[in-house]
């Protein structure tokens, strides 16, 4: 019965620990790259700041420019905290869009410092933008698995459908964001403004002016 108790609070243990070095590890590399230039920065070098072998910061991430996207990591592991068969469609999407919500709020201090470092390297360093775009394709693939757990697999287009809208929906509020300052406006605001937009009804009048012309 001890066995039982005590496997669980070691892997949730290993788990923290390896979430932590895998954080620390990226924030060092982010600094190098912010100090020395991306190209100039060599993964030994990397290794050797965070106090670690090059083989183990390949346990860790794949490349160099993973290890600069460690916002992806979070947003998978909330997204593996996700359980929602049997839930209906739209809270479902709610339950997403939450999840969104909470990660944005917390943008801010250490977060918010780390994001602006990854979206100058995002501009400037073409291999991080590519990767940082493949990075929102899984997150993407990664949504609709959870969409359609909850819709079932015979729904799978219309989980596919609702995890690209959600996945653009954050897309453009981090845009907005980041062009807007991320210094002078909320990552949050431009989220709820972004789906605000979603849930717009076309205008009527609009419209009749189109069939009218």
């Amino acid at each position: 019965m001890t066995t039982e108790h005590t496997a669980p609070g070691g892997q949730d243990l290993r788990i923290r620990r390896r979430r932590q070095t895998t954080h620390d590890v990226s924030g060092t590399a982010l600094l190098l790259f912010s100090t020395r230039g991306f190209a100039s920065t060599t993964v030994e070098e990397i290794a050797a700041e965070a106090g670690i072998s090059p083989r183990t910061f390949f346990r860790y991430f794949a490349t160099k420019e993973d290890a600069a996207l460690f916002g992806f990591i979070e947003i998978d592991d909330a997204l593996d905290q996700l359980h929602l068969a049997g839930t209906d469609p739209e809270a479902a999407v709610s339950a997403i869009q939450s999840l969104y919500s909470g990660l944005l709020e917390d943008m801010q201090g250490p977060r918010l410092e780390r994001f602006v470092q990854v979206q100058r390297l995002t501009e400037t360093v073409p291999s991080i933008r590519h990767a940082a775009d493949s990075r929102f394709r899984d997150m993407t693939r990664k949504i609709c698995d959870v969409l359609v757990e909850a819709l079932g697999p015979d729904r799978t287009l219309e989980a596919r459908v609702a995890a690209e809208v959600q996945a653009a929906v954050l897309h453009a509020a981090l845009d907005d964001w980041s062009n807007k300052g991320p210094y002078d406006h909320s990552a949050l605001t431009s989220y709820r403004a972004a789906l605000r937009v979603l849930d717009r009804k076309p205008s009527p009048t609009r419209e009749g002016e189109e069939h009218s012309a």
